[in-house]
């Protein structure tokens, strides 16, 4: 996301905010640590955008929450928001917050990378064609999760231990199968696909983490002299 994106989707309304993923070139100067691990910090705007964008500020603010993923090597990183009030909005919360939406962007790369390949498949030239097309992956999608929950039912495991990408290859193929024969016979090809998926069951989680996922301070790449400003 861009600052001018980022700055002109906040100015939109009195509680429009954004929240996105700290990038590994981030350059910024701390202003005020709130705790060792959520700060507010000043970064530049590029001489790129400006120049596309003559109206933005030479730089902007944001809050910066750091935190340790839940990789095995322990991998620090963390977000920025507009949200930059710690009363207003306790990090527990912008965590939580931030954890719920990184499911919805797993679900939405599984759809982009696994079901429809990382492939463009929209042909259609007109609107209304194109909103059939985009219903019908998103149906196709919520189809088959619902699926994997019922294989998980019968299986008496978790949903999130049903392999995603095994479900997606044995339901294309008993599609192509259930397109030759009678429809009346699907339900008996769910069945052998459910009994097929049960044999690719992913192994339970377990329960103890190497590196707990807890916040922590991320210290900056550049030399930066740490100091407090008053916020006017």
């Amino acid at each position: 996301m861009t600052a001018a994106f980022l700055l002109e989707w906040q100015q939109a309304g009195t509680q429009t905010h954004w929240l996105t993923p700290v990038k590994n070139k981030l350059r910024y100067e701390v202003i005020e640590c709130y705790s060792d691990y959520d700060m507010l910090i000043e970064m530049p705007v590029s001489p790129q955008a400006r120049k596309t964008a003559p109206h933005l500020p030479a730089v902007w603010w944001a809050r910066m929450v750091s935190y340790v993923s839940g990789g095995g090597k322990g991998k620090i990183t963390g977000f920025l928001t507009s949200m930059t009030d710690p009363v207003a909005w306790p990090t527990e919360d912008l965590l939580r917050i931030y954890w719920e939406r990184w499911e919805i962007e797993m679900g939405y790369g599984e759809l982009k990378r696994r079901q429809l390949k990382g492939e463009v498949t929209l042909r259609s030239r007109f609107l209304e064609s194109v909103k059939q097309e985009l219903w019908g992956i998103l149906i196709s999608y919520n189809l088959l999760r619902k699926e994997m929950v019922a294989v998980a039912e019968e299986a008496k495991v978790n949903p999130r231990r049903i392999s995603f990408m095994v479900a997606l290859n044995l339901l294309v193929s008993r599609v192509r199968v259930c397109g030759k024969g009678a429809a009346g016979n699907i339900p008996k090809h769910l069945k052998v696909m459910r009994e097929n998926v049960k044999a690719f069951i992913l192994p339970e989680k377990r329960k103890h983490r190497r590196y707990d996922r807890s916040v922590l301070y991320i210290p900056p790449k550049y030399p930066f002299s740490y100091k407090t400003r008053e916020l006017k």
